[in-house]
């Protein structure tokens, strides 16, 4: 179940495994990955690289399997590598620790 925003988000993988709650901004990131490979693969299917294109849905279907099957998520990975090199910079946290950061009254 997603939830919106810097919220954390509940992942349920297929396989048996316990649901865990994690942080909304990794998930966000794996999903905007996916939406870039997707929308590249159809711009190089239409424009006739159909081995460019396979190969991006390739790449989708195994993170996806991976996410589905284990509840890995290979896109929060990456994310959480690009934070510890200081690529990322990632101030939810702060607000997923404190949710008086996040009152609008």
């Amino acid at each position: 179940e997603a939830v919106g925003g810097d919220h954390p988000v509940r992942e349920v993988p297929r396989l048996g495994v316990e649901p865990r709650i994690v942080a909304g901004s990794p998930k966000r990131f794996a999903q905007g990955i996916g939406a870039t490979l997707s929308t590249v693969a159809l711009v190089a299917w239409l424009t006739g690289a159909t081995g460019l294109a396979a190969a991006l849905v390739a790449m989708i279907v195994v993170a996806a399997s991976l996410e589905s099957a284990f509840g890995y998520c290979l896109g929060c990975k990456v994310y959480g590598l690009l934070v510890r090199a200081g690529v990322v910079t990632d101030p939810t946290c702060l607000d997923c620790a404190d949710i008086t950061r996040r009152a609008t009254i």
